[in-house]
């Protein structure tokens, strides 16, 4: 008995490859800063996100260059993951002031 691999299989597993792509380039790139987006605002990484899709993605969008995109693109993922990362961070820490009262 074989099982088709459906489109949906197939968006996850480009998805997936992907998302581990951008975390290598996070793994390589960060390390090199020594994690240094920790010590960013959240306003920082959001504002540096924000420039990554409107000027960066959009630029390469409208001008069809796909290899620029792709790399972009990835920057993106690496930004939002920080910044959720960041995120759950400040959650942490307000739970724990929560949790002190």
């Amino acid at each position: 008995m074989s099982f088709q691999k459906t489109r949906l299989d197939e968006s996850r597993e480009l998805v997936r490859r992907a998302m581990d792509v951008a975390y290598g380039s996070y793994m390589e790139q960060e390390g090199k800063k020594y994690d240094s987006w920790r010590d960013l605002s959240i306003g920082q990484l959001a504002d540096h996100l924000r420039h990554e899709v409107n000027e960066e993605i959009m630029g390469n969008v409208r001008r069809g260059e796909i290899g620029f995109l792709m790399h972009n693109a990835m920057d993106a993922v690496e930004l939002a993951a920080m910044l959720m990362a960041k995120a759950q961070l400040m959650l942490g820490e307000k739970e724990g002031e929560d949790a002190r009262r």
